[in-house]
């Protein structure tokens, strides 16, 4: 996404992603084949721990590992942006962010003058004969913000991305890379489902879930099984695509022991519960996949442009 950086080739590429409450740091070695993970470094966010006080220790940690020439991928948070579908405007493409601007206006919660925006085209997807296209937004002064943090703990920004495109490169790189697959993200009070086919993401939903997010914490299956068909219905229907073949759950504290008959014998779908291998992560970071995947994802980003490679 916002492809303001020029992205220089290099071995070590790092994912980035910065809440209220985590940091999460993702140093990948690409020298290889197969990118290898280094290191993983994650810091919870409270009033024991400000914000200041993990800056400054990340800043010491990429000083120390010689990380300042690594090009870092940023993911943003799900309150930083706003994914909109709308139908594709009849222009080339260089001129697409522009036209679809007046749009989305009054969409905007700011000017759209104030408006930072990406567009990546579905392929193959219409509805009634009109193309569709994601829209990414963003404000310009948030996005500075956050490019002066990178700055400012001594990284080199190679580009920011949103979190559908983060879990897509994790897709990508793993054995779910050719199938039509639905990526379900739990966290505490909310949910997001994502659908990937063919390396594009076709389709993205947020939704409100009463989940604590503790490892004893129960899941709310009934309610997440309705939200997915719900969603997926939709997708069907009125987006006119195929339903997903597999569903992977990621998550705070989400294991397999937690999705019981309740959620797959109400889904149509193979479920996985999924995590990355090949790096020793501590309990607690194994725990919060959400954090990992997304700084993995967006370590993997080699020079892709929102939507694919280009």
């Amino acid at each position: 996404m916002l492809t303001l950086f020029k992205k220089k080739k290099c071995l070590t590429t790092i994912g980035l992603q910065v809440s209220e409450d985590n940091l999460s740091l993702l140093v990948l070695d690409n020298s290889a084949a197969k990118p290898v993970i280094k290191d993983y470094i994650s810091h919870t966010v409270n009033t024991s721990h400000p914000i200041d006080k993990i800056t400054q220790v990340v800043s010491e940690y990429i000083d120390q590992n010689n990380l300042t020439e690594a090009s870092c991928c940023l993911v943003l948070n799900d309150s930083d942006y706003q994914l909109l579908t709308i139908e594709a405007p009849p222009v080339p493409e260089e001129e697409m962010a522009e036209a679809v601007k007046w749009k989305i206006k009054d969409l905007l919660q700011f000017p759209v003058n104030e408006a930072i925006v990406d567009v990546f085209l579905q392929p193959d997807s219409h509805i009634e004969g009109k193309f569709m296209a994601n829209v990414v937004v963003a404000h310009k002064a948030l996005i500075d913000k956050k490019r002066q943090y990178v700055e400012s703990i001594g990284l080199q920004l190679g580009a920011i991305d949103i979190p559908e495109l983060a879990y897509r490169n994790y897709i990508e790189s793993s054995s779910h890379n050719e199938k039509n697959i639905a990526l379900v993200l739990i966290k505490k009070d909310s949910g997001k489902l994502i659908v990937v086919n063919d390396s594009t993401v076709y389709f993205s939903r947020n939704f409100s879930v009463h989940y604590k997010g503790g490892l004893f914490d129960d899941l709310p299956e009934n309610e997440i099984v309705l939200e997915l068909q719900r969603s997926l219905d939709y997708y069907e229907r009125q987006l006119k695509h195929a339903i997903p073949t597999d569903i992977i759950f990621v998550g705070e504290n989400i294991i397999e022991d937690k999705i019981t008959s309740i959620t797959k014998d109400s889904l149509n779908q193979h479920i996985l519960v999924e995590s990355i291998s090949g790096y020793e992560f501590s309990d607690e970071d194994s725990m919060s996949t959400s954090n990992v995947i997304a700084s993995y994802g967006a370590a993997l980003r080699q020079g892709l442009a929102l939507g694919g490679a280009r």
